[in-house]
């Protein structure tokens, strides 16, 4: 093998190319709207100065040793600053051109192979940057028999495969590369060689003409960076196919809002599409420019190869804009011609109110397809999409509420806006984080932090009582929960018993993608027996008579309370929980149920535990506790069947 791992040739050329020297050139945006990408290359200008030792000015150039701006460059290339070592074997110039900002190192010390120079270089710029457009490396060098040295790098490469066929920029001086053969190359690597006396003929093309301006090879490879990440974001883009099945599924379906959707979907990626293609346009053109004292554009190597690509790329975005235009044009029709036929299946059926920031980002974690939703009259924000139902291609369409404060006045005032502006809602769910009740003297009625409570057994409002001179007493029952998610919870249970828990899927998800939901150590659950005292604790009972599995979170089902009480006391919490039978503690279900049940709804409340309610209250588990709560509540309405709007229209 002739060349390294993505470095420089290996040093079995050291023998046949005299006067090895490396340029690095480095392009970047300039864009106000990136500053962490320009504040980067400027850290990297100054790591460079730094690291390489380059403390004088460019006396020739007369250029300040620093740049004083990095964007706002307008027409034509703006020379920033320049430094070298003492020696003046090691130079950098920056340079700013309209949008992209360029660096340009050259190190050429006596005597140092292609190997050494790439490896001090490496050490400096370290690895490729999401703030880079393109990195070009050129290794350039002298050879007397310049037709020996094509044949020697085309045989040093064929080994590897990786060394394509060299052209000429002008008689005797020849350009390959042997970069990887990805399209979307972002890092690019050059051997250009040229015979001894050409020395200036070379530089022209890769340093300098003697002047600060960007070199003539170094502009051409700026613009097919361009290209080159443009086809990195086109690949990131949704493919036109699919955007375009999105509008057949929607007419198969009598699917209106899908139909208006895709459209919209389409009509802002054809927008996109056509902004991109007019930037590889220009960029493609510009390319060709730099290459002006280029008599006959190569056909094949790496120039013919970047105009090759620029071509396809065009045509590859031409076909998509018609490909999509077409397809948004037979939607319009179809909306025409369909119209009142195609039916709501947009709108909301479920709800959820969460009551915390981190509540909310679990729930909408596992909402599909969601988009946000501002309801004129309505000040609270609210996020629609799918959960799955027992039907695979019929998604429960829900709708998600953030409070705008805890307690159950908030919780009843954000029930009845979401059941005001979601007119179709038929049941509205309670998903968060509750205090838990532990119980180390009945393993089998234990609550641990991170398990799930379900108020299958409804809600005990424990603070809404008839406080007479001999007793007191709760002054009214509250309204039973929803009935249809009460078989929901039977199934999960009946699931659970055959050992299938579809909750721990969804929870695992949300740890993948977000790994601060992950749950926290077993060893900071800790029960305290006395709240003065912190050292008074007691373990946790054998699992094995609990039912908690290591690192699982048990699910319990009952009767939860709910007050605008923020429990800080284990004696009244254990006192009151004994009292009511309650399995865990909060402060927005009673809200929830009454404005539910006062609005004909059903509704239910899935807990997450957070904490034990003492005064050792902490955030610690809320993150984790928010997810399995939603996660619970995804694996329950994936437990029931579609349900049919219950009326009335999004008022938006």
């Amino acid at each position: 093998m002739a060349w390294s791992a993505g470095g420089a040739p290996r040093e079995e050329v050291d023998s046949l190319i005299a006067e090895q020297e490396l340029i690095l050139h480095v392009f970047a945006h300039a864009d106000d709207r990136k500053p962490a990408d320009v504040a980067e290359i400027g850290a990297l200008w100054t790591r460079f100065a730094d690291e390489l030792g380059l403390t004088e000015p460019v006396p020739l150039l007369g250029l300040p040793m620093n740049p004083d701006r990095l964007t706002g460059f307008g027409v034509g290339t703006a020379v920033l600053a320049a430094r070298q070592r003492p020696d003046t074997h090691v130079q950098a110039v920056l340079r700013g051109m309209h949008d992209a900002l360029n660096l340009s190192v050259l190190a050429a010390l006596p005597g140092a192979s292609w190997q050494q120079l790439d490896a001090m270089v490496k050490g400096v710029l370290g690895e490729m940057s999401q703030a880079f457009i393109g990195v070009a490396w050129l290794y350039q060098g002298k050879d007397e028999h310049i037709d020996a040295g094509v044949r020697s790098f085309e045989e040093l490469g064929s080994e590897g495969g990786r060394v394509r066929r060299g052209c000429e920029l002008e008689p005797g001086i020849v350009l390959w590369e042997f970069s990887g053969r990805e399209d979307t190359r972002a890092e690019r690597r050059f051997v250009v060689l040229a015979p001894p006396d050409r020395d200036d003929e070379q530089s022209d093309w890769t340093w300098s003409n003697g002047r600060a301006d960007m070199p003539e090879l170094a502009r051409y490879l700026l613009h097919m960076a361009k290209v080159r990440y443009q086809l990195r974001v086109h690949a990131r883009l949704p493919e036109a196919g699919m955007l375009c099945r999105t509008i057949d599924d929607a007419v198969a379906q009598r699917d209106q809002a899908a139909l208006s959707t895709s459209r919209f979907r389409i009509a802002r990626h054809v927008t996109n599409l056509k902004t991109m293609r007019h930037t590889v346009e220009i960029a493609l053109s510009n390319a060709v420019a730099a290459l002006k004292r280029v008599a006959d554009l190569p056909q094949d190597g790496p120039i013919g190869d970047d105009l090759a690509l620029g071509t396809y790329f065009r045509q590859r975005l031409d076909d998509d804009i018609r490909y999509l235009e077409t397809s948004a044009e037979g939607a319009r029709l179809m909306t025409e011609s369909l119209g009142p036929a195609l039916v709501r299946s947009h709108e909301p059926t479920f709800g959820i109110v969460t009551a915390m920031p981190e509540e909310c980002a679990a729930a909408r974690f596992l909402l599909d397809d969601w988009k946000r939703v501002n309801v004129p009259g309505d000040r609270a924000n609210y996020f629609v999409g799918t959960m799955p139902s027992t039907v695979p291609d019929q998604p429960h369409v829900v709708v998600i509420t953030l409070l705008g404060e805890t307690a159950n006045n908030a919780a009843a005032d954000g029930c009845a806006n979401l059941i005001r502006s979601f007119g179709t809602v038929n049941c509205v769910l309670m998903s968060g984080i509750a205090a838990g009740v532990p119980k180390v003297t009945d393993p089998a009625k234990h609550v641990r932090l991170g398990d799930i409570v379900v108020a299958s057994w409804g809600i005990v409002d424990y603070d809404h009582v008839v406080d007479a001179p001999d007793n007191v007493s709760l002054r009214q029952p509250h309204p039973r929960p929803s009935p249809l998610l009460k078989h929901a919870v039977n199934a999960l249970q009946t699931d659970e018993h055959m050992e299938r828990c579809p909750w721990e899927t969804h929870i695992d998800a949300i740890v993948r993608a977000h790994p601060s939901f992950a749950r926290p150590a077993d060893s900071t659950d800790v029960v305290y027996t006395d709240e003065s005292d912190d050292q008074a604790t007691t373990p946790h009972p054998d699992p094995v008579l609990s039912g908690h599995r290591p690192g699982r979170p048990k699910v319990h089902y009952g009767r939860i309370g709910s007050a605008d009480r923020s429990l800080r006391d284990l004696r009244k919490r254990d006192a009151i929980a004994a009292e009511h039978n309650l399995r865990a503690f909060e402060m927005e279900g009673t809200g929830i149920g009454k404005a539910s049940f006062a609005n004909g709804l059903e509704w239910y409340v899935v807990r997450g535990i957070s904490d034990y309610g003492d005064r050792r209250h902490g955030h610690l588990w809320r993150n984790y506790a928010a997810a399995v709560a939603a996660s619970y509540v995804r694996a329950l309405l994936g437990e029931c069947p579609p349900l049919d709007v219950r009326g009335g229209r999004i008022r938006a």
